[in-house]
């Protein structure tokens, strides 16, 4: 695919006029994410992953994933619960800074450790979506 179109389908996704935020980060996630790879990062944390995170600040997060899941379980049940649970964390975590909401992730040292586990797997979308581009003909 040749890198004008990979970045057209990108902007694609992001600005579609009547989709609001989350629907546009499930788009993308959707679009360009194998659950495959993400699996490799949510099963070497299966544990914590599998259970409800609660955080210092009220914020609690739903499990990812059922302790007994497989692969082909979570190819199946990612999505858009791996894009919702992005999006709710960044919300916790912005509208602690701003007071906006009762139940936040505040800023501990013990959240930080429970977030840790989640930036693996938010970097691990990122890369997906970023080594994209360099699968394109640069012809």
């Amino acid at each position: 695919m040749r890198h004008s179109n990979v970045v057209s389908r990108l902007i694609e996704c992001l600005t579609v006029v009547k989709m609001d935020d989350s629907a546009k980060l499930n788009a993308v996630i959707s679009d360009w994410v194998d659950p495959k790879l993400i699996w490799k990062e949510v099963d070497f944390h299966r544990k914590f992953f599998s259970v409800d995170t609660v955080f210092d600040g009220g914020f609690t997060l739903a499990p990812l994933i059922r302790d007994t899941w497989t692969v082909d379980d979570f190819c199946t049940g990612w999505h858009p619960k791996l894009a919702d649970s992005l999006r709710q964390l960044r919300n916790g975590v912005v509208h602690a800074r701003e007071g906006r909401m009762a139940r936040s992730i505040a800023p501990t040292a013990s959240n930080s450790r429970l977030l840790w586990p989640w930036a693996h797997v938010a970097m691990a979308v990122a890369d997906q979506i970023m080594l994209s581009f360099g699968d394109v003909d640069h012809a």
